[in-house]
């Protein structure tokens, strides 16, 4: 077997004999520090990335990552709080930020596309998005199986 299949056979397994450990303990900074750690292992390894690749990536992968927060946070300030009482102006107010909450998540990932075309090629950016509910999916099964409930994930 050579070195690079038995680094990534080790780093997979060391990441999720870590996810199990730190998914018993109260979510904190501490922890979502190791996820994101986690997350970098991940998606490097999934998308197979040299060195020299994820040293160009990441940078710009997390510049991205900060600004689509800002505007999924942006997105949930301005959600539906309560759609029963809504004029219908409201209602269409909302749906129309709504669209252009999206677009603006369109238009970044465009832009973003182009950068990313400078780090890697377009066959590795394409299964990012896969990639990433990957991992979410994995997250989240760990975190039932640890009986913790993931943040936003209350009684329903």
């Amino acid at each position: 077997m050579n070195s690079t299949i038995m680094k990534n056979i080790l780093t997979l397994m060391l990441l999720l004999f870590s996810f199990g450990v730190v998914c018993q303990a109260q979510p904190n900074k501490e922890n979502r520090d190791k996820i994101k750690e986690w997350r970098t292992a991940f998606i490097t390894n999934k998308l197979d990335l040299t060195e020299a690749e994820a040293q160009k990536f990441w940078p710009i992968y997390n510049a991205r990552e900060v600004e689509l927060r800002a505007i999924k946070k942006d997105r949930r300030a301005h959600g539906l709080k309560d759609a029963n009482n809504l004029s219908e102006e409201e209602a269409e107010v909302l749906i129309n930020k709504h669209f252009e909450s999206r677009q603006k998540e369109l238009d970044l990932n465009k832009a973003y596309f182009q950068r990313l075309k400078s780090a890697i090629p377009a066959s590795k950016i394409i299964l990012i998005p896969r990639v990433e509910t990957e991992f979410k999916r994995t997250i989240l099964e760990k975190m039932r199986g640890s009986g913790q409930k993931p943040r936003g994930q209350g009684n329903r």
